[in-house]
């Protein structure tokens, strides 16, 4: 799936999954306003963000010293991958 090519059933029931997830208490804040940011930038492309943004983002490292960080990068490259959030609560 690129950019663009997630219709918009798919990206409504990920969105309310991930706020189902949160809600839950299950992965952190973080990790879930990672992934929505990500896939929004999934969805609507550069009308999401800028390009630069969208850069800083994907390149927040796993060994970030800050765990809030490492958690938003990993929902952030998530969502943007477009995977299913169950998959990615599984791997938190």
């Amino acid at each position: 799936m690129t950019p663009r090519e997630m219709d918009d059933l798919v990206f409504l029931d990920y969105m309310k999954r991930a706020d189902a997830f949160l809600e839950a208490g299950k992965g952190g804040r973080s990790l879930w306003m990672g992934y929505r940011n990500g896939l929004r930038r999934r969805r609507f492309g550069d009308e999401f963000g800028t390009e630069e943004q969208h850069r800083l983002r994907l390149n927040i490292s796993g060994d970030h010293p800050d765990p809030s960080h490492r958690l938003y990068g990993a929902g952030y490259r998530a969502g943007f991958r477009g995977e299913d959030p169950a998959a990615l609560l599984e791997r938190s």
